[in-house]
C-alpha cells in the first residue's frame, strides 16, 4: 500500500475500535460524529522520534520493536500511544499495537510479586540471597533463572532487588508468596487477562 499521512496511527485505530465497539460501525463511518480525545499530539510526535531512535539500544538487546504509552497520573487520561517503532513498517508488524497486545509481562509482574509478599510479612528491606537457582518441573526438566547481567549480586533487600529488576529475587518471592496469591493479587489490581492458572 502507498504510504499516507496518517497522524498518531495506533491511537487512532485504538479509538476508532472503542468507538465501533461501543457504538457499532454504521454509527462510527455514518453517524456524523466527532470525536474528542485526550492526544497531546506534539507529545506524541516527541515520542514517535524518541521509539525511532531507540532501534541500535534495542538491537543491543536482541529486540527489534518498542511502545510507549504516556498518561496523566491524576486522572489516568492517555496523552500518547505509540505503538511500534514504525506502523509502516511490515518487517516487525509495526501495524500491530505492542502497547495493547497481550504479552508475557516479563518484569512488569515484580511489583505485584514483591506487593504480595508483602502482605505475607515481607518488607522492603526484607533480605534475599541473589544466587543460582534451579527448579525442577513436574516432567523432570530444570529451569536455571539469570538475571539480565548474567551474575549474581548475593544478599540484597527487596527494595534493591525490585529497583534493579533482579530476577533471582523475584523468582524467590514468587515461591514465597505463592502463584495463586500472586495472580489472586493481580486480579484486585485490574488485571483481566490471567483467566487460566495452571
Amino acid at each position: 500500500r502507498r504510504k499516507q499521512e496518517f497522524l498518531a496511527p495506533h491511537w487512532v485505530m485504538y479509538i476508532r475500535d472503542l468507538v465501533e465497539s461501543k457504538y457499532g460501525a454504521k454509527v462510527l463511518y455514518q453517524g456524523g460524529l466527532k470525536i474528542y480525545t485526550t492526544l497531546d499530539l506534539d507529545l506524541e510526535n516527541k515520542l514517535e522520534e524518541v521509539a525511532r531512535a531507540n532501534a541500535d539500544n534495542l538491537a543491543q538487546r536482541d529486540a527489534e520493536n518498542t511502545a510507549i504509552v504516556a498518561m496523566n497520573p491524576k486522572t489516568g487520561e492517555v496523552l500518547a500511544m505509540v505503538g511500534s517503532m514504525d506502523y509502516w513498517n511490515p518487517d516487525i508488524d509495526g501495524q500491530v499495537n505492542v502497547a495493547t497486545s497481550e504479552r508475557q509481562p516479563g518484569s512488569t509482574i515484580k511489583p505485584l510479586v514483591y506487593l504480595t509478599t508483602f502482605t505475607k510479612g515481607w518488607s522492603p528491606a526484607t533480605s534475599i540471597v541473589d544466587e543460582k537457582l534451579s527448579i525442577p518441573d513436574d516432567l523432570g526438566r530444570v529451569w536455571t533463572p539469570e538475571n539480565f547481567d548474567k551474575t549474581f549480586h548475593g544478599t540484597t533487600t527487596v527494595r534493591s532487588a525490585l529497583g534493579n529488576s533482579l530476577n533471582i529475587p523475584a523468582v524467590k518471592a514468587l515461591q514465597f508468596a505463592g502463584i495463586d496469591s500472586v495472580a489472586d493479587m493481580a486480579r484486585r489490581m485490574g488485571i483481566t487477562t490471567w483467566t487460566d492458572s495452571k
